[in-house]
């Protein structure tokens, strides 16, 4: 597995097309050559981009959204993951803090199938795993659009009320014929550690599902990593230290062992 992993570097200077300047990358790309890995790979994740930020603004809008709209997005996540993950990776890096909230999701989304993939996860299992991750942060469609633009240290009251995030992803996913029904469950206890220290519930071990478990990881990684209005982004070595030294007590040890391979193989 890693002499695989290694290879997919290679696309660096290999099988190269030429790629003009278009709306599939989106920023931070110039006219050139690009290899075939890294414009389907920024195929994807534009996808995925147009799905979530679709999806927030409807709902935002109070308005239905289709969910049927997102397989699409999602098989083509995993395709680029099997093929070359590190073309896909690389793309999460160009977020901006303006657009995390929109962002952040896909990110968790794709460093989650990576996760899986090393886990030896089944095809199936990973469909569902990226859509769980993909709405994962759904419930942030009804917090103040202020609060993740605010430059300011969050309250008390700010907390409690980001931290309803959870109930509220549920509140949407729950019950819905058009989406995977494991989902709810993520939306809702992904903030959940092993120890019994997160939140809603409180709940512990084997009581959170591996889904919630990885999506934990992800999010936790890419939420340190990431620059965001009110606070600045760590270096991938400390956010990589936090969850190793919370392996087996807040973060499933199996997960963030995933992780640190992803972390140092594809240099993420």
């Amino acid at each position: 597995m890693n002499n695989k992993c290694l290879s997919d570097w290679d696309w660096i200077g290999d099988n190269e097309v030429a790629v003009e300047k278009t709306d599939v990358f989106f920023r931070n790309f110039s006219d050139g050559v690009y290899s075939r890995s890294m414009y389907f790979g920024a195929i994807s994740y534009k996808q995925a981009r147009d799905f979530v930020s679709a999806c927030f603004e409807s709902f935002r809008n109070k308005r239905d959204f289709p969910f049927s709209d997102l397989y699409p997005v999602i098989d083509s996540i995993i395709d680029v993951v099997f093929e070359s993950p590190a073309s896909i990776l690389w793309v999460t890096k160009t977020k901006q803090p303006s657009d995390y909230l929109f962002e952040h999701p896909i990110s968790v989304c794709i460093l989650s199938v990576c996760i899986g993939r090393l886990l030896n996860m089944p095809r199936h299992d990973l469909e569902s795993l990226a859509i769980s991750s993909l709405l994962f942060d759904i419930g942030n469609v009804s917090i103040p659009i202020n609060l993740f633009q605010s430059c300011e240290i969050y309250t008390s009251d700010d907390t409690d009320l980001m931290r309803d995030h959870t109930r509220l992803g549920r509140r949407i996913l729950e019950g819905r014929m058009d989406v995977y029904a494991g989902a709810s469950e993520v939306a809702y206890s992904h903030h959940e550690r092993l120890d019994g220290s997160g939140y809603p519930l409180g709940i512990t071990g084997d009581k959170i599902s591996l889904f919630s478990r990885i999506v934990a990881v992800s999010d936790v990684y890419d939420a340190m990593t990431s620059e965001k209005a009110h606070m600045k982004s760590r270096i991938p070595g400390d956010a990589l230290l936090y969850l190793k030294d919370n392996a087996g007590v807040k973060f499933d040890s199996d997960v963030v062992s995933a992780l640190d391979n992803i972390v140092n193989i594809y240099r993420y």
